[in-house]
């Protein structure tokens, strides 16, 4: 499980292996007066421990097998990829592929559109064509996406777009 917590000065990501009992730090960032931490895991989390985080314009992901000893505690150590400039004010949610293992492809909604990333989340490129106006504040994959390659996306004022990924 997951928690995220804020304060003034930072926001902290808390994970439970153990069904809330004990919690452990796992991402500890400044605010930058971001008050959202979406976070999405890939669909083999319980294997290979790959966990999206959005903050702002940025995307986190833990490296695989990589940790740091900070205060005394053991953490994973995260790379960050920034979405492509102009920086959307926001990234408001984030979907990844059910077959993330073969694919590597990441969705991220955001105050500036649709963003998506076919490198395992390394690089992100701009993927709204056809949505007007371009906030979006969820998106979400079709669970037969493997077969149809359908993503639907959720704009401010309530309209649904939907875009197959070729």
């Amino acid at each position: 499980m997951f928690a995220a917590t804020t304060d003034s000065a930072e926001m902290t990501l808390w994970r439970s292996t153990d069904g809330g009992q004990r919690w452990q730090r796992w991402l500890v960032e400044p605010t930058g007066g971001v008050t959202r931490m979406p976070l999405e895991p890939s669909p083999a989390y319980g294997i290979d421990e790959c966990l999206f985080v959005a903050l702002g314009a940025r995307v986190l992901r833990p490296l695989r097998h990589a940790r740091e000893v900070r205060a005394g505690e053991r953490r994973p150590i995260w790379r960050s990829s920034q979405l492509p400039a102009p920086p959307p004010l926001g990234i408001t949610d984030l979907a990844v592929s059910p077959a993330f293992a073969e694919d590597h492809t990441v969705f991220a909604a955001s105050s500036a559109g649709v963003f998506v990333s076919r490198d395992g989340g390394e690089t992100f490129h701009a993927w709204s064509e056809g949505l007007a106006p371009p906030r979006t504040v969820a998106i979400a994959v079709s669970p037969a996406y493997p077969e149809d390659r359908q993503v639907y996306a959720l704009g401010l004022g309530g309209n649904i777009w939907r875009r197959i990924n070729n």
